[in-house]
């Protein structure tokens, strides 16, 4: 099977790894992009390749259509990622709604393919196959959907504080809400890679149980690791989150 791709629209390289070893590809939670992952170079090894995907309607591409459903953009992005994992070991770090595209990246990859990544991450987001706790909010009113955002503390004071950034990046947000919660899980055998869920103790929107459920879409090791901080641990507990990284990788290699 031939794939035809344009790698560069979906794939941003984050800093000059001369010999990297293992190809580290990131992908960014609901309403964000890749240049959430631009300092990750700087504190892991240079044997670490740090990648993040770029979604459709997302920063550098912004002038393209958003996608609204996890299926449409697996299929548009997969074939571009295919040539990622064919030159060297390849891992998916996937937060919160990235989690969800990175499995399911993977078992395109296997389907399609034959290939899949070294390891997955999986971090904050309950295992594909559970039901939501909290009702959807991609049918909500702007103000009611603003005001949950902003209960996250994800989003940046610079995109708070001015009303046409809001609107710029509601959209956004509200069209990747609608990707995961209009997501249907199909069931599969489980993946012959690691799996590894990440969360926050002080994360509301996904609990202990919900990430350790993840185990059951892993056929071969599966661990948990759990870090101080909310749903968006990785910003407080970064060095944590990359010593955890650097210390697996380098063992698996």
């Amino acid at each position: 099977m031939q794939y035809l791709s344009d790698s560069k629209r979906w794939v941003v390289r984050f800093g000059v790894s001369y010999r990297p070893k293992v190809r580290l590809i990131c992908l960014p939670h609901s309403g964000a992009g890749a240049s959430s992952f631009a300092g990750w170079t700087a504190s892991l090894p240079d044997w670490i390749e740090v990648c993040a995907v770029q979604l459709p309607g997302h920063e550098t591409r912004y002038l393209e259509p958003l996608c609204t459903t996890v299926p449409s953009l697996i299929a548009a992005m997969a074939p571009a990622l295919l040539s990622f994992l064919l030159d060297r070991p390849t891992v998916f770090f996937g937060h919160s709604m990235g989690a969800l595209l990175a499995f399911e990246l993977a078992r395109w990859l296997r389907r399609e393919a034959g290939v899949m990544p070294m390891r997955l991450y999986l971090s904050a987001y309950r295992a594909a196959h559970l039901p939501a706790r909290h009702p959807p909010a991609h049918t909500l009113p702007d103000d009611e959907l603003w005001s949950l955002v902003q209960s996250f503390n994800g989003t940046s004071i610079e995109v708070l504080a001015h009303p046409e950034l809001r609107q710029i990046f509601l959209p956004i947000l509200r069209a990747d809400f609608t990707a995961c919660e209009t997501y249907v899980y199909q069931p599969d055998r489980p993946l012959e890679c690691p799996i590894v869920a990440c969360g926050g103790w002080q994360d509301d929107s996904v609990t202990p149980d919900e990430l350790d459920a993840w185990r059951v879409h892993t056929s071969v090791d599966f661990r948990l690791h759990m870090f101080p901080g909310g749903h968006f641990y990785p910003t407080i507990s970064q060095q944590l989150v990359h010593q955890m990284i650097t210390h697996e990788l380098g063992a698996y290699l």
